[in-house]
Order: structure tokens, then sequence, then C-alpha cells
């Protein structure tokens, strides 16, 4: 997967973020990009909807201080790239436009569906019922207004779609699903509205490839979406910020897709590259581990002689451990890359055995406990198992200084409070 995915969804972008400790009213501008403020609220709705949501209020304030700075600098280069797709007129793209449609499409449809399922009321009779006949148990009462609101939702739904289907005078000619089909055949009509073959993305390389249940399924989706939208009308300008929302994801997507072509347009490139740098198709040795953190060494040197007579590693992680991650998960920390802990550990780990539990490790975080679970030995792959991973070396390559010559091209303006922040420039 590329790398700018991966930031992509770092940067929260994403709707329907919620539980977020600051609101936007409160917001304080850190840097401006060509007039586009960046805030701490931005940086707030990355934390929130991160991976590492749960494990930042465990970081010390150093560590917290360096995520947040990372996690400003890549939202300043999203805007960047979001930029440039823009003065490349990306936005113009005949795919972009179809996206974006798409995306259009999709929301009205949801709010539409959303609508219904709140108009659903229970009836006064209804509730008396449910409340008498399930009078305190409250987790039963919850499950059977749910059921009931479920089970109206559906009928509500299929009345209404038959509606807007006898509203639009909807034609749809299953007849005409079969192996013969050709991309002009058309398969629904309805006022001003024709569906052919070709609209619904469904490609058919031969016979063979022929499923009559899988067209009419897809045929029935676009239907039921596209009718959906027909009678909501346009309501764009009252989605401007979710719109714009997508754009900004998907236009530096667009320009990064396009870039990582030009870094490396075919397969004989990318080879070449990695008869280069064969070290992309070695996997270093893994290594399953868990751990207990303790705040002594006395506690340490007495916990490891409790389970070397017998007690759970796992229990006493989780009763005794100082880490909080390693507390909650009962000490079990996962795949460890060899050479990437502390030397510490490292150190302990190099001559240790599976199911062993290693000595003391000390730390700046306290004594360690370790318990080496299981280890995946060291692979070399070829180039054609490792395609992906040469095409995401050759963009690590370009696309920095790529990016730099973005902050070179567009003005960055920071506020009072990280005006010390560097930013790299060419």
């Amino acid at each position: 997967m590329l790398k700018w995915i991966q930031l992509a969804l770092l940067a929260g972008l994403s709707l329907g973020v919620s539980n977020i400790a600051l609101s936007k009213g409160e917001a304080t501008p850190l840097i401006s990009v060509e007039g586009y403020t960046i805030t701490d609220y931005d940086i707030e709705r990355v934390i929130v909807s991160s991976p590492l949501a749960d494990q930042y209020p465990t970081l010390n304030e150093k560590d917290q201080a360096a995520m947040r700075g990372a996690i400003l600098m890549r939202l300043v280069n999203m805007q960047l790239l979001y930029l440039e797709a823009i003065n490349q007129e990306m936005d113009r793209d005949p795919a972009f436009i179809a996206d974006r449609e798409a995306f259009i499409k999709g929301i009205t449809y949801k709010l539409y569906m959303d609508r219904l399922r709140a108009s659903i009321k229970i009836p006064d009779k209804v509730m008396s019922a449910l409340l008498s006949r399930l009078k305190g148990n409250s987790g039963a009462l919850d499950a059977s207004i749910a059921q009931y609101k479920s089970q109206q939702y559906k009928l509500v739904r299929s009345l209404a779609l038959k509606k807007i289907r006898e509203q639009l005078h909807l034609s749809v000619h299953e007849e005409r699903i079969t192996p013969a089909i050709t991309p002009k055949t058309i398969l629904a009509e309805a006022d001003n509205y024709i569906v052919s073959f070709s609209d619904l993305g469904v490609e058919l390389e031969g016979k063979d490839d022929f499923h009559a249940a899988t067209i009419e399924e897809r045929l029935y989706q676009k239907l039921e979406i596209d009718l959906v939208n027909m009678v909501s009308g346009d309501i764009s300008d009252g989605l401007k910020n979710t719109i714009d929302a997508f754009s900004r994801e998907r236009l530096p997507a667009m320009l990064l897709m396009k870039k990582e072509n030009e870094w490396a347009p075919d397969r004989v490139a990318a080879r070449a590259y990695f008869e280069q740098h064969r070290e992309l198709g070695f996997i270093p040795e893994q290594r399953m581990i868990s751990q207990i953190v303790l705040d002594s060494r006395e506690k340490a040197e007495a916990t490891r002689k409790r389970i070397l007579a017998g007690e759970s590693f796992f229990r006493m992680a989780k009763l005794h451990s100082i880490d909080p991650y390693g507390r909650k998960n009962a000490g079990q920390m996962g795949w460890l890359t060899k050479g990437k802990a502390m030397p510490a550990i490292e150190q302990v780990l190099e001559n240790m055995k599976e199911e062993e539990i290693s000595e003391i490790a000390e730390t700046e975080k306290g004594f360690h406990l370790i318990l080496l679970q299981e280890i995946k030995p060291s692979i070399q792959h070829e180039y054609e198992e490792v395609y992906d991973r040469v095409r995401q070396a050759i963009t690590d390559e370009y696309l920095p200084p790529f990016v730099r010559s973005l902050q070179h091209k567009y003005k960055i303006e920071f506020a009072d409070p990280v005006a010390e922040i560097p930013v790299e420039r060419p």
C-alpha cells in the first residue's frame, strides 16, 4: 500500500470523527499554507482517529510533542500536494470528476436513508406493551426497540423505493441479462434516464465470466442510488465542507499516483531499481514477545522467580506491569523486528530461545522481563515477491525532494506558538 494512503488515513480527513477534546471554535491557528489555516483542532482530529489514539496518552511530554509536530508537518504536506494538484488542473480530470460525483451520490443516498430511519416512531400502544412485558429488563427493552425500528425501516425503505420507481416510471429489462449482452445493451429506463450494461462497470473477458446474478445485483444497486439522487435533487451546497474534505484527500492521492508512475514508469525500471537495492527483499528476523515492566530491580527479580516457579507471565503482566499498554494487553506486545528494540532489550533477546523468560533488562522505562514466544527467521525475497515494496521504496526516495520543492513554491506562514518548527526547503 502506498505511503500516501497511510498518510491520508493518519491525517484524519475522513468524516465522522468524534470524541474530540477541542471544539472547532476553540481552535488555535498553527500554520497557514497559501491562506489555508491548519489548527491544533486538526491535529486533535488526527490523533483521535488514528490507530495510535489509545497509546497517545501514555506517551511522555517529549514524545507527544514529537508526534504532534510530525502530524502537523504531514498536514502541511497534504495541503501542498492539494495545491499542486489544483495547479496541474487535476480537479478537471475526468477520473476525479467521476469520483467526486460518485462520492456526492453516495452521501446523498445515505442522507436520504438516514432521514427515513429517523422518521420511524414507535406508536404509544406498542411502546406501552413493550414496557409492560419487559419491565425491569432494560437490555431486552433496548433490543426489542431496535428490532422493531429495524423491521419498520425495511418496510418504510421498501415502500419509499417503490414509490420512487413508480414516480419516475422505471422499467427494468432483466431478460436482457444473457451471455449475449453487449456494452450498449439497455437494462433499465426511467424519465430522462437510461442504464446500459457499460454503466455497471462489469468487465467480461469471456463467456466464462458471465454471472447473471452478479450483473443483476450491480444493476439494482446502481438503480437504487441513482433514483434516490434524482428525487433528492442537488444538495451539494449543503455538503460543501464534506465535498471539500473529499477533494482534499482525493486530489493529493491522484497527484502522487501520477508522480509515482513518473518515478517508476514500468516493471523494467522497478526491477532495475531492485537489483541495485536487493536489501528491499530482505525480511529481518521477527520475534513475538510479551513483557512486564517494573519500577525496581528487586520487584523484577521477585516477579521473575514467581514466573519461573509456575505463575502465569500474562497474569503477572496484567496485575503488576507499570507499562499501561502492556498491562491492558496482559503484556502481549506483538511482533518485534530484530534490531528495532532498545539496546538493552536487544541484548537480552539475542541468545534467547522460544518460550524462554529473559534476564532483567534495564532501560529508561524501567526493569523489563521478556517472554520470547515465537521466532520467524529472516527471509530474502526475489523481485516479483516484493514488487509493491520496490515501488514504495522508489516513492520514498523521490517524494521528499518533490515535497521540498512544493514547500519552496507555495507560501507557508507559521503562527508564533510553533514558529520554531522547521520546514525543509531545497
